[in-house]
């Protein structure tokens, strides 16, 4: 949680290597994000808030290309189960016909997809239809077991939905908050 401009983008760059950071480092289950980088990336993936794809490629062939990269076997079972809980039988389709949120739905079906350690939602769910937000929803707090699932969110529902804790970025920190309400009683 944290408002424009607060940082939570940023956080996630650095957890994601695209930033470095000017002082410290980052550990991620027990791998440094420079010592053990290729390891420490492939347990980590990112769902911004503006994907892009190739155009001439379907969402599924998209798909198989990210999992090509991450080295992980393309799971049927999970793709046809993914395919329900976001309601995106789109996702045969090119990805240049697709609209706002059928490429956020791919952005974060390929997040599932991968299965890593780390899951990260910037923003990611914003202009989804509310049918399948509560499907998607669901389908987080029954694969979140093991796993780490960051979400950036302006959507006190969705946060209260599937968080299991709140970390409020403010004033260049990180903080911990038990519930909303502590949020506005600090400010």
């Amino acid at each position: 949680i944290g408002a424009n401009g607060s940082g939570k983008t940023t956080l996630f760059r650095l957890l994601m290597n695209v930033l470095q950071p000017g002082q410290g480092s980052i550990v991620l289950n027990g791998l440094h994000h420079l010592n053990d980088r290729y390891e420490y990336q492939r347990n980590i993936v990112f769902s911004s808030d503006e994907p892009e794809y190739l155009p001439y490629l379907s969402g599924k062939e998209w798909l198989e290309f990210v999992l090509q990269s991450y080295r992980e076997p393309f799971n049927s079972d999970r793709f046809e189960r993914l395919v329900e809980v976001f309601d995106f039988t789109e996702v045969y389709q090119r990805t240049s016909e697709y609209s706002h949120g059928m490429n956020k739905k791919l952005s974060m079906m390929i997040n599932f997809m991968v299965n890593p350690a780390c899951l990260i939602f910037d923003e990611s769910m914003a202009g989804i239809d509310p049918f399948t937000l509560r499907s998607i929803y669901d389908y987080i707090r029954e694969s979140s077991s093991g796993k780490i699932i960051l979400i950036s969110s302006h959507s006190r529902e969705l946060l209260e939905s599937c968080a299991d804790e709140l970390l409020w970025v403010r004033e260049g920190g990180l903080h911990s908050v038990k519930a909303f309400e502590d949020i506005f009683q600090q400010d």
